[in-house]
């Protein structure tokens, strides 16, 4: 974080590690619900507005070493986007029946 030219607007926002330790948790808590097919566009949607700001602020930076996960987060970006444009795949849990029997 110290390399990245928008650490100074990071610290004005909040404290870093506060902020990695809620990213953490909505990368784990949103990724089981896109996993699983449980909303799955809101799903998507919230973990490509978490991974941009997190993808800005630490990758953009100078130094050669940071390009490899720039690339991988900009292709979650595309899968993302993906996700959420094409919606829940044919196992998904927003695929199921409701529980009345019939089709949604």
């Amino acid at each position: 974080m110290e390399e990245s030219p928008l650490a100074p607007t990071v610290g004005i926002i909040r404290d870093p590690s506060v902020l990695l330790w809620l990213s953490g948790i909505a990368f784990v808590a949103v990724g089981l619900t896109l996993a699983i097919g449980f909303m799955t566009r809101a799903s998507a949607l919230i973990l490509f507005a978490t991974v941009v700001p997190v993808t800005v602020a630490v990758h953009l930076v100078p130094d050669p070493s940071h390009v490899g996960p720039l690339f991988k987060n900009v292709a979650i970006f595309g899968a993302l986007l993906l996700i959420w444009s094409r919606g829940p795949g044919a196992f998904a849990l927003d695929n199921r029946p409701t529980a009345c029997g019939g089709e949604k």
